[in-house]
């Protein structure tokens, strides 16, 4: 028998009151320590907050030379605005500044209000529409700083969830900070791009000059602008958005200029010949991804049908198909059919092959309550008595589990919960020999989504016999 050592009932009392002692002690250690580095941020606000504000003097300050530089200045500036008015509300809506204590680990303000609620669709409207305008105007492409960001797994995640899930009240002024510096800073960098300036010399279409083959006034991005020109012994220098360009090509009879855009939008060509200026302007169009929407941005709800059309002009070829990684996707016709799987903001891309050629984004607002049905073995509507499965309206979601009551005219009750989502033997049978009268209540309804990811309630059936 193995050796033991029995211990009186006074010391074995002690025992426990030590034991009992270190356990409040790593208690009172748990609730104390978590969320202490939230305090910092305040200091880091006021640091972001200061280099913001001269980041934006510096941006008043540039000289702007043609009409997109001032085209991306308004566009920098009134995002900063929108996003200056958002951090207000949101510290408004906690209480104001100088938080201190439990209220700066509060993310309730964060889950309810931006990761599922409207504060969160305007700043991600807010976003994605200067991520567009700014592609647009200045051809680079923030979509990595602004819109998608890999988790510590390499998980590509959207804006939203990746800052502000269970992100504390101390922080979220920090993250509006970070955006305006990324906007102020991209901005800034797009204004400083130097350009030559041409002589003033008289102007004339380029159309006049008749050393030109035909040359295109659309051209899709990715694609080569060309012009083709005859050589007749006189110098002519060919100019590009004020930078001046070399042909590509030329022998004794011509010289050909290829010019391969990188950015959407408006480009002007300046051609010096004869002491004469002859001007042409062409557009770079998205390929086949121009849809009904004034910046690109789709809000939706989670499981419902988004229908996005297509500009009508435009045809897409079979060798074009969507994805997306938090919705279902399918194109139909002229329109494409968006089914969001997740909550929050997300891309649907536009693809040839595996390549990404563009993209929308779409934010998909949550719901709260699922509308339910009985039906029949056929799937179809019915009544009580054929009632074969509860399920959703909606087909993306599917009835797990439910609890069924009935109350008798007598006010007598009967109560079971169901694990599927079928009408079990014993909850017919309760209806069948019911008297008439009587309540019967679907409730306590857990539905979930396709994906097998989203939970969320039924609303409860009530029906009289």
């Amino acid at each position: 028998m193995a050796n033991t050592v029995k211990i009186s009932k006074a010391k074995n009392l002690i025992f426990k009151k030590l034991n009992f002692l270190y356990l409040v002690f790593i208690l009172f250690l748990f609730l104390s320590s978590p969320g202490r580095y939230v305090v910092h941020y305040t200091d880091v606000v006021r640091t972001q907050s200061f280099l913001n504000n001269d980041l934006e003097d510096k941006l008043t300050k540039i000289e702007l030379k043609d009409d997109r530089l001032i085209e991306i200045a308004k566009l920098v500036q009134g995002t900063i605005n929108e996003l200056n008015y958002q951090e207000a509300s949101f510290v408004e809506s906690i209480g104001g500044l100088g938080l201190s204590g439990e209220k700066l680990k509060e993310s309730i303000y964060s889950n309810k209000e931006i990761v599922k609620g409207a504060a969160g669709e305007g700043f991600m409207k807010t976003i994605a529409n200067f991520h567009t305008q700014f592609y647009q105007l200045s051809g680079v492409d923030l979509s990595e700083e602004l819109l998608f960001f890999k988790d510590f797994s390499g998980e590509e995640l959207p804006t939203i969830e990746y800052f502000f899930k269970d992100t504390p009240n101390g922080v979220i002024s920090s993250i509006f900070e970070h955006f305006k510096s990324v906007i102020l800073l991209n901005g800034i960098s797009a204004l400083k791009v130097e350009k030559i300036v041409l002589e003033n010399l008289e102007v004339l279409e380029l159309e006049h000059l008749d050393l030109f083959q035909k040359f295109a006034k659309r051209v899709k991005l990715g694609d080569y602008f060309i012009l083709n020109i005859k050589n007749e012994g006189i110098p002519l220098s060919v100019w590009l958005d004020g930078k001046r360009q070399m042909p590509s090509s030329e022998d004794s009879s011509r010289s050909v200029y290829q010019f391969k855009p990188d950015r959407l939008g408006k480009h002007n060509v300046d051609v010096l010949f004869n002491d004469k200026r002859y001007v042409h302007s062409f557009t770079v169009f998205k390929p086949n991804i121009e849809l009904e929407s004034s910046n690109g941005f789709f809000v939706g709800q989670v499981g419902e049908n988004l229908e996005i059309s297509f500009d009508p002009n435009i045809i897409l070829s079979d060798k074009f198909s969507f994805a997306s990684k938090y919705a279902e996707v399918e194109k139909v016709g002229e329109k494409i059919i968006v089914t969001p799987t997740h909550i929050g903001a997300f891309s649907v891309y536009l693809m040839e092959n595996d390549l990404k050629l563009d993209s929308i984004y779409v934010y998909a607002k949550d719901v709260s309550y699922i509308e339910i049905a009985l039906l029949d073995i056929a799937g179809d509507s019915t009544d009580l008595s054929n009632a074969f499965k509860l399920e959703a309206k909606n087909p993306f979601w599917q009835v797990s589990s439910y609890s069924f009551e009935l109350v008798s005219p007598k006010g007598e009750r009967v109560v079971f919960n169901n694990t599927t989502r079928l009408i079990n033997p014993k909850i017919k049978e309760v209806i069948e020999k019911a008297p008439k009268g009587s309540l019967m209540k679907f409730f306590r309804v857990e539905v979930v989504g396709k994906n097998g990811k989203n939970n969320r309630k039924g609303e409860p059936l009530l029906i009289r016999k």
